[in-house]
């Protein structure tokens, strides 16, 4: 292990070193095939850098991230194109961390990027879509499930195997991107965009899946190929899979060490191919095929332009997916470790709860054209118990306890805040204890009601905490959340969950 490590500090310091030479010499040397010609030493030393590590996952990101992704914009850049192009002079920090991240820039352009100062005013907070934490937790879930991939189903092994490629590369290039922003103001963009909605093979390849990939690959090959040379669209585009099938060729080689059998370059042919004869369909065909609206979005027509599709957060096709897999790992229970089937349990009851709402908001938005509001607000972000059980768990029921039993008692009985709190978690821990009693059909044993209860007692101290002391103490969200998610995780695996697994 060590000397694994050992190997790995290595390879990036020559990558550090070698991108360093690339980083001076462009400042020597104009645009074009000179600048060209004194990057290949650079070349030829990343495409043996994978072979230094033995380890299949450092191999594959090097191999990835490296020895295909930063080659390519290095070859980009000696002609001063792609993302490496600034129309500045850049420091070195963000050339290389450019050049190494897989991260989609919007321009090239430095902005002054403002961290949570006064100048911000009333900007929200940006949201991530299907948000960081979520897909986090969910790939964390794939991971523990691997172990037992020998005994599950063919179909839901493929699923498995799907959605960890899919889940792990959209974090690493979403972290990549959080880095870059935050710390260089570089507006950037997601590389993924809900690749499961796909409507053809194009929309799929060219504008959702790894998009990182897609534009470095049409900037570099499919541009010079269709503009220069003169080739038809449809040869450029296959050779663009070509060109993209011998990568993964390669990049398999690096992680297998084993004779090519060409069979993933196929996969990529057979792919470009298939979208060749799409791009060509619909160019023959124009208008006399009927699109719909979904259709038309997906291939970027003018007037869908004008109205785009509005996206749902954490898509709902998503959570239907993700919440058929936590369904289909329900039967191999028995040989999944507890603290796993404690996050597949709370996992489990948020998607099916989170889908049925989004469901009926959708059903009565589209039906009656009523506003609605999200009932979750990515309660797995929470920083304190008042802000998961007041402002991001289920404030449908929130709402509904606040103006029926909260106000009354607060307002009506003229009870203490605490008190109308406390009640309100009462009320809630009754009703949740009547609807365990409908589902087992057994006397109760007051676990889920005193589950309430001691959180009910726990929000009205932090309230009153927060009301005598102010400002003068806050916790950072760094370490609150986390302790707000253990303590509800360690109470529900305690009172909530055990009356309903019995």
């Amino acid at each position: 292990m060590s000397s694994e490590l050992i190997s790995f500090v290595k390879v990036i310091l020559i990558s550090m070193a070698s991108l360093l030479y690339c980083y001076f010499i462009a400042q020597k040397l104009s645009k074009g095939k000179f600048r060209l010609l004194s990057f290949v030493p650079v070349f030829s030393i990343f495409v043996v850098l994978p072979l230094y590590i033995s380890s299949t996952f450092l191999s594959s990101n090097i191999a990835f991230f490296i020895t295909w992704l930063t080659t390519f914009k290095l070859v980009l850049f000696s002609f001063n194109l792609g993302p490496l192009a600034f129309d500045s002079k850049v420091s070195f920090t963000l050339f290389a961390s450019i050049a190494f991240l897989p991260t989609r820039i919007k321009h090239n352009k430095i902005a002054k990027y403002v961290q949570n100062h006064d100048d911000l005013g009333n900007d929200p907070h940006p949201k991530l879509p299907l948000s960081l934490p979520a897909k986090v937790v969910v790939f964390a879930m794939l991971v523990m499930g691997k172990r037992h991939l020998e005994i599950m189903d063919p179909i839901a092994k493929l699923y498995v195997n799907c959605a960890t490629l899919y889940f792990y590369l959209d974090i690493t290039m979403s972290l990549s991107n959080v880095f870059v922003r935050s710390r260089f103001g570089v507006e950037v963009r997601q590389s993924f965009d809900e690749p499961y909605l796909a409507t053809s093979l194009q929309n799929f390849w060219g504008r959702r899946w790894n998009r990182s990939v897609s534009e470095t690959l049409h900037t570099a090959v499919y541009q010079p190929v269709r503009y220069e040379i003169g080739v038809p669209r449809w040869m450029a585009v296959v050779i663009v899979f070509v060109v993209s099938g011998l990568m993964h060729e390669l990049l398999l080689y690096y992680i297998i060490r084993a004779i090519p059998t060409w069979e993933v370059t196929w996969f990529f042919v057979v792919h470009g191919l298939c979208v060749a004869v799409e791009i060509e369909l619909k160019r023959a065909l124009g208008k006399r095929i009927k699109h719909s609206k979904t259709a038309k979005y997906a291939q970027n027509q003018e007037e869908v332009d004008k109205e785009p599709r509005p996206k749902i957060p954490l898509n709902l096709p998503a959570k239907v997916v993700i919440f058929v897999m936590l369904i289909m790992g329900k039967k191999y229970y028995e040989i999944v470790d507890p603290i796993a089937k404690l996050c597949m349990n709370c996992a489990t009851l948020y998607f099916y709860l989170d889908m049925i709402m989004c469901l009926s908001n959708v059903f009565v938005r589209s039906r009656f054209g009523v506003e609605v509001s999200r009932p979750f607000d990515e309660p797995y972000l929470a920083t304190s118990l008042q802000n998961f059980w007041g402002r991001r768990w289920n404030r449908l029921v929130s709402e509904t306890l606040h103006n029926a039993v909260y106000q009354p008692v607060r307002y009506e009985v003229g009870g203490p805040r605490w008190m109308a709190v406390v009640v309100v978690f009462v009320v809630s821990g009754l009703m949740h204890e009547l609807l365990l009693y409908y589902i087992i059909r057994a006397i109760p044993t007051w676990e889920v009601t005193w589950f309430f209860v001691i959180h009910g007692l726990c929000v009205a101290v932090e309230i009153e905490l927060k009301r005598a002391l102010g400002k003068r103490w806050q916790i950072h969200w760094v370490v609150s959340g986390p302790l707000t998610m253990a303590f509800l995780v360690a109470t529900a695996h305690w009172l909530f969950f055990p009356p309903l697994l019995r």
